[in-house]
């Protein structure tokens, strides 16, 4: 059995993630990974998908 993925981020000062749960998040009409955070450019995201992605 091939053993699942584990993933773990250390930083060297505190941060703070906001955690959003939505579907269909890579669909043109889907807002979520615009909302929130910064908007100027150059500005990232940090995305994690537990499942397929279809």
């Amino acid at each position: 059995m091939k053993r699942a993925a584990e993933w773990r981020v250390d930083t060297a000062r505190g941060v703070h993630y906001e955690l959003i749960k939505t579907t269909g998040l890579f669909a043109p009409e889907n807002d979520t990974l615009l909302r929130g955070g910064r908007s100027e450019p150059g500005s990232r995201r940090f995305v994690a998908v537990d499942e397929s992605i279809l």
